[in-house]
């Protein structure tokens, strides 16, 4: 059952106050409908309907909620006194009354979304003129550069053609792009055919394989050189598809017999980074294996292996 909170309500000439008897409100669980001459407050459990006995500006009702009581600001339509709260008469002409006032302002509200509506759409529209109006200009001047282009095209054309029109005195001389181009071709073919002419004389003179030399006057040839036979032998392969190459096992393991430097750290060793520049080699890092073997070389600069 809704419970009817206790109100008071004060009067000036131009507002009226109503003080809803309510404690401890939360403001989101807090819900007023108004109009010209209804006011209605829902706060579980309490309900609270007024039919108000004149009209209020219900666009500009003010609310404070404090931790007694609600206080509602209501703006008169017409500024007198009231005298009373509520409206009186009979049930059924103050639900009708009620009713017409409710009416009255849902077609209100209706008419204020419809006119932002409107104002929306109208923007929409301004905004969308405003654009193509921006891309009607840059056409336009895209335009007018491509035929300032085509203008300077022809301009050039026209300046060249009247440059090497044909005079009385110089028949043969070139009067376009394309006689100009057609005497660069014939000098082309005139120096092509003269470089051919020239190559063929030069290989003429150079005698042919099998053809016998004559020995000039006083000049003497040496003497053909000796031949023999040279036996080569190559190491066995230290893995399968490696190069044939001698096997330096031995000879590395005499040089670190040899170079073993006890006074530092394995890793500060040439010989060390030698074997870590063979280990990078092997598996494709030849930038790592050119570090290692610089630094081994740094260490040692006999290090040959390194090289």
């Amino acid at each position: 059952m809704p419970i009817t909170p206790k109100i008071e309500w004060t009067e000036t000439s131009e507002n009226i106050a109503v003080l809803v008897h309510i404690k401890h409100v939360q403001k989101s669980k807090f819900d007023i409908y108004a109009s010209e001459l209804f006011l209605k407050v829902n706060y579980k459990p309490f309900i609270l309907d007024l039919d108000l006995k004149h009209e209020i500006d219900y666009d500009n009702i003010s609310i404070r909620i404090l931790s007694k009581y609600v206080e509602i600001m209501c703006p008169k339509a017409k500024k007198e006194l009231w005298g009373e709260l509520k409206a009186k008469g009979e049930k059924k002409q103050l639900k009708q009354r009620r009713q017409h006032s409710i009416e009255k302002a849902e077609k209100r509200e209706e008419e204020r979304r419809q006119k932002i509506k409107e104002i929306k759409k109208d923007s929409a529209k301004a905004a969308l003129h405003t654009h193509w109006s921006v891309q009607d200009k840059h056409k336009a001047a895209v335009q007018e550069l491509k035929q300032k282009d085509i203008e300077s095209g022809f301009k050039e054309v026209a300046d060249f053609s009247e440059e090497y029109k044909e005079k009385a005195e110089d028949e043969g001389k070139p009067k376009s792009p394309a006689d100009l181009f057609a005497v660069g071709r014939g000098q082309e073919s005139k120096t092509r055919t003269a470089a051919e002419s020239a190559t063929k004389e030069i290989w003429a003179q150079v005698p042919t394989f099998g053809s016998s030399f004559e020995e000039s006057p006083g000049q003497s040839l040496p003497p053909v050189r000796n031949t023999r036979k040279i036996q080569i032998k190559f190491s066995r392969k230290s893995k399968k598809g490696m190069p044939l190459r001698g096997d330096h096992n031995a000879e590395l393991a005499e040089i670190r017999k040899k170079r073993k430097d006890d006074s530092g750290p394995l890793q500060e060793q040439a010989i060390f980074l030698k074997d870590k520049g063979d280990k990078f080699f092997k598996s494709g890092d030849y930038l790592s294996a050119l570090n290692a073997y610089t630094a081994s070389i740094n260490k040692d600069p006999e290090m040959v292996q390194c090289y």
